[in-house]
């Protein structure tokens, strides 16, 4: 079978877009970015490959790719990558040796760190082939694999040779094939003939679909094939990983024996109903023939339709509570500003000053840190990272935009400074090149003094003058290249600021960028230094790497990027640097259309001014290592935060709190600390001497109480990730009435590839809440002739039309409230009696 090709950037658009149709040379259909039936997009393809967006209805196409879950990169092709001999060197970390029945080496498989795979056979010169062309495949191990086959014992089949290696060092014969999942020969499954074959298969898709693909090319010649799922492996965990978790030898045997064999018939049953389907032969969990768990569902032979015991309930995510920020909380020196915005906009408060603490924080830089203990010599940076979570249309943008202003009038105003000073340093540099040439052209003469060559050679020498910096405050988009020149040019720090921070997110994830994170994550710090090496720079050393960073974000996206991000990779630690990070409650429309407040406008811009202009005076304040002056607590206020540091520290040892929430939580050590020293500055922005007190009590009461607000801003958003995806639940929900058969199966919305509903996890996630909510039920039928049984989703009855037979208890009463539920809104009353006139109570409100 010929490997799938990838989607063009048009494709990938197309298949998230609802009421497609052709037109001429382009697309037409439906807007995600607003509410109408009317298909107002027009979707075409550029002359490079490119996707073009316009909505007629007026929507920026920005925003139209923002609702479909894209980024701008989305729509262009990818870039070339590059041929290995322009890739940096990387370091051979192991080689494994593919022999033939003889023993005679046919090929390697060589590992490299970072991690990388490549092959190479013998030339049958004395070299290396970098292509397998000609060259003959087999089994990882193929000599011990066939004593053992020809023996009637048994071979495990495992994703890729170090697995295969850790079994080895447990007694088991263990084979594998280069390259991992996917690469499986049909022809390998001749190798087992009367073996008994274990597959192990890594827990994600791909180690899945690999299993299916073993299990079917062993099938006709194995004495038996099981496949068994190690318990409690990580996302794209492996066998080497559950034995790092304390597995045996004895527990995987005894894993094995309660495995039942597969037959021809259940991996048809499979193959036919889902590509994606899971084994789960381990646990006490049936499985489909569509391979969904039926772990939560009644398994029966009576394909009726279950009894629904009330009505659905709606999906709106039933979010923590939030504490508000208030303008006590507020600095005084930014409150009335800060106020007049907010109110101007009719948008929270918060969307105004989250963004305006982290520019504060960004201004102040490395000029001064605090150090939180009264001797100890740790300390910390003002410089913070911070995001706004809202829907699309919040006013997130327009809030964000206003707070950072001040920030582009310093960077405006900087630039035209610098630009006086380059053509100043322009003119030097002409009459200094022109002094360079005539000294080159005398020490042409060979009678000159070795005194006066060297006087000579010293002014060519002056000539090499580097242009001078321009002092940057804000970036928008750059590469982690370019950052790193800039932030060396920038010892302060500057600001990082990303409109949706999405797009930033991703860029991370993707393939070529795996080096960025390790960047980011060292720039949170503050403290310091970074070096890489890219062959057209060289060697780039930066030695203070500071940085700020802001922007928003949707509740959508990032619940499924921290859900993705944590499963796949684990938690490094990267969104928990988002310290200021808050989900507030909508705020209500008030039309405001009036002045903004002048006196208000001008005392932050003096802030601003003052805090950027300042020159820190090392009098009386104490210095690290690195000469960075750095304030301490007052007597008072040092006391209270032994007290809170205490509290924090005993909370996260023994709390019971969450993986995610503990490390966020873990990063107020530095949280507090900054935002403390950061009020303090703001309270003493008019006096501004070199002689500053201690950080005061009242500057540290306030960032405790901004510590206290944005917990539950964490708790919010970190529950979200834990629960069932209320945004594909609602996706699937719309779809239920006109696009699904009653009942329906994972497979059958996966094949329809919705926006958001395109692989068999979003599906699942989505079911796992319309369950919980009374949309539907899922029952495992068993089959008359055995084997598997059907997965399949029930939906509620009182969401579909009247022609269809209820099953909901009490039915004859509740099938007529089938015609009192809008079509359109999903809208219910708020309660209803059955035939026994017992009331049944549910949630009022759209869905």
């Amino acid at each position: 079978m010929s490997p799938m090709q990838p989607m063009t950037p048009l494709q990938n658009v197309l298949t998230r877009l609802e009421r497609v149709r052709i037109q001429g040379s382009c697309h037409t259909a439906k807007c995600p970015a607003h509410d109408d039936e009317r298909a107002s997009l027009s979707v075409s393809e550029g002359k490079d490959g490119q996707v073009l967006l316009k909505c007629h209805a007026g929507c920026e196409w920005r925003q139209v790719v923002e609702a479909l879950g894209l980024t701008i990169s989305d729509l262009f092709p990818p870039r070339e990558q590059a041929a290995p001999s322009s890739l940096p060197k990387k370091i051979l970390t192991n080689q494994y040796d593919y022999i033939d029945e003889s023993g005679k080496l046919l090929y390697q498989a060589l590992r490299y760190q970072p991690k990388e795979f490549r092959q190479r056979a013998p030339d049958g010169k004395g070299g290396w082939s970098w292509s397998l062309q000609g060259v003959r495949r087999v089994p990882y191990r193929l000599p011990k694999v066939i004593e053992q086959a020809n023996a009637g014992k048994t071979v495990f089949i495992v994703e890729g040779e170090k697995d295969a290696d850790a079994l080895g060092e447990l007694g088991l014969t263990a084979s594998t094939n280069a390259g991992g999942a996917g690469k499986w020969l049909e022809g390998f499954g001749k190798y087992l003939s009367g073996a008994h074959v274990i597959i192990l298969p890594d827990n994600d898709e791909p180690g899945t679909k690999h299993a299916r693909e073993v299990a079917m090319s062993c099938l006709p010649y194995a004495a038996s094939v099981r496949i068994v799922e190690l318990p409690g492996l990580p996302v794209k965990g492996d066998v080497s990983d559950w034995l790092k978790l304390g597995g045996q030898r004895k527990s995987l045997l005894d894993l094995v024996k309660a495995s039942p064999r597969l037959t021809q018939e259940d991996m048809e049953n499979v193959s036919d109903s889902s590509e994606s389907g899971r084994y789960r032969t381990y646990k006490n969990t049936a499985l489909g023939s569509d391979g969904e768990s039926c772990a939560s569902s009644e398994i029966t032979e009576d394909n009726s339709p279950p009894v629904f015991n009330s009505l659905p309930s709606s999906l709106e995510a039933e979010l923590l509570p939030v504490s508000q920020l208030t303008p006590e909380m507020l600095p005084p020196s930014l409150r009335a500003w800060l106020l007049d915005v907010a109110q101007r906009l009719s948008c929270p408060l918060e969307y105004v000053a989250i963004p305006a603490i982290v520019a504060v924080g960004a201004v102040i830089g490395k000029k001064i840190g605090i150090q939180p203990k009264r001797y100890d010599d740790w300390r910390e940076y003002p410089n913070l990272w911070g995001a706004i979570v809202g829907r699309p249309g919040a006013l997130k943008t327009p809030a964000i935009s206003e707070a950072l202003k001040h920030l582009y009038r310093l960077e405006k105003r900087t630039r035209e400074k610098h630009e006086e000073l380059r053509k100043f340093w322009a003119v030097e540099s002409l009459i200094k090149k022109g002094e360079a040439e005539r000294a080159r052209t005398e020490l042409k003469n060979k009678n000159l003094t070795a005194a006066r060559k060297y006087e000579l050679a010293e002014q060519v020498l002056q000539t090499e003058d580097e242009e001078p910096n321009c002092p940057r405050w804000i970036i928008n988009d750059t590469t982690i290249e370019k950052l790193g020149e800039l932030l060396k040019a920038n010892p302060n720090g500057m600001l990082l600021y990303r409109d949706e921070l999405m797009g930033f997110l991703r860029t991370l994830e993707r393939q070529g960028h795996e080096s960025d994170r390790a960047f980011y994550l060292e720039a949170w710090n503050g403290k310091g230094c970074f070096t890489y090496d890219r062959i057209g720079r060289g060697t780039v050393f930066i030695p203070s790497v500071c940085l700020s960073l802001v922007g928003s974000i949707q509740p959508g996206p990032l619940s499924s990027y921290l859900r993705a991000s944590s499963e796949e990779r684990g938690d490094d630690g990267f969104t928990s640097r988002f310290q200021l990070l808050v989900w507030p409650d909508p705020a209500g429309y008030h039309l405001v259309d009036r002045w903004a407040d002048a006196e208000a406008k001008k005392r932050v811009a003096q802030v601003f001014d003052a805090l950027a202009e300042w020159a820190m005076s090392k009098t009386d304040i104490e210095a690290d290592e690195e000469s960075v002056a750095c304030l301490r607590f007052a007597p008072e206020a040092q006391q209270l935060f032994y007290t809170w540091l205490e509290s924090l520290e005993y909370r996260m040892r023994d709390s019971g709190e969450t993986a995610l929430m503990e490390t966020h939580l873990s990063k107020y050590r530095k949280l507090v600390p900054a935002l403390a020293l950061i009020f303090h500055l703001l309270e003493s922005i008019d006096s501004l001497t070199a002689e500053l007190p201690p950080v005061s009590l009242d500057s540290l009461e306030r960032a405790l109480a901004w510590a206290e607000f944005l917990e539950t801003h964490a708790r919010r958003i970190y529950q979200a990730v834990g629960e069932g995806d209320p945004e594909a639940g609602q996706r699937l929900g719309q779809r239920i009435k006109q696009s699904l058969p009653n009942p329906f199966t994972v497979r059958q919305v996966v094949q329809k590839h919705w926006a958001g509903l395109s692989t068999t996890d979003d599906v699942e996630r989505a079911i796992g809440l319309l369950e919980e909510r009374g949309w539907v039920q899922t029952r495992g039928v068993q089959k008359a002739g055995g084997g598997r049984p059907s997965v399949q989703i029930w939906i509620n009855p009182a969401l579909l039309g009247a022609n269809k037979k209820s099953s909901v208890s009490g039915g004859k009463t509740l099938q007529n409230l089938q015609n009192q539920i809008s079509d359109s809104s999903f809208g219910f009353i708020t309660s209803a009696t059955d035939d026994g006139g017992e009331e049944i109570q549910y949630e009022e409100g759209e869905i």
